[in-house]
């Protein structure tokens, strides 16, 4: 057995890729899985926060733990993290100039994430657009039609122009609609009609 898990599958300079390498990367990818499962299910089950905030702790809580396993992950395969982590310090200084806006929609969705001004299932207005909130990511927010078009909307666009959410603090929404009829028409009828 020890013969197995010794034996070497990449082998490159000083690098190793063993069997028992491979083992542990697949141990700790489901055990991360099965803490993000656990997790969920105590976050759905939880009272103590509505649907829109209950998917907005798991969505933060998740990308966190996937920061934390792609690190372990570098860490299980024998790269120096701390090396990376300088050195990308460095890259993203030069990078940062030239993904500004990337950043900023970054940031925008962590503000969205935390603050929650707009949540799933609201229904928003931005720019003359009108929708259901379905799906709020880190860089972009989803967003349903009445004429059911998925409209992808940066985030930064939430957080900078003005927003109308409809349903904020409740459920119901009120729109109006312009109706017109002919001056002679009996409005009694007309009501009778329209309701």
């Amino acid at each position: 057995m020890k013969e197995f898990l010794d034996y070497t599958l990449i082998e490159y300079d000083n690098f190793n890729f063993k069997v028992y390498t491979l083992l542990e990367i697949i141990v700790v990818f489901f055990i991360v899985k099965l803490l993000l499962y656990i997790i969920k299910t105590g976050i759905t089950k939880s009272t103590r926060f509505d649907v829109a905030k209950k998917y907005s702790v798991y969505q933060l809580i998740k990308y966190v733990a996937y920061v934390i396993t792609a690190i372990a992950f570098f860490h299980i395969v024998g790269f120096n993290v701390s090396y990376l982590l300088l050195g990308s310090s460095a890259l993203l200084v030069g990078l940062g100039f030239g993904l500004q806006n990337l950043f900023s929609d970054f940031i925008s969705g962590i503000i969205l994430l935390i603050d929650s001004s707009v949540k799933v299932d609201d229904v928003i207005e931005v720019d003359g657009l009108v929708g259901k909130v379905v799906q709020i990511d880190f860089r972009t927010t989803m967003v349903v039609t009445r004429d059911d078009k998925y409209i992808i909307v940066p985030n930064t666009d939430l957080t900078k122009n003005q927003l109308v959410n409809w349903t904020h603090n409740d459920i119901l929404s009120r729109f109006e609609i312009k109706v017109g009829v002919s001056y002679n028409s009996d409005v009694n009828v007309v009501i009778k009609l329209l309701k």
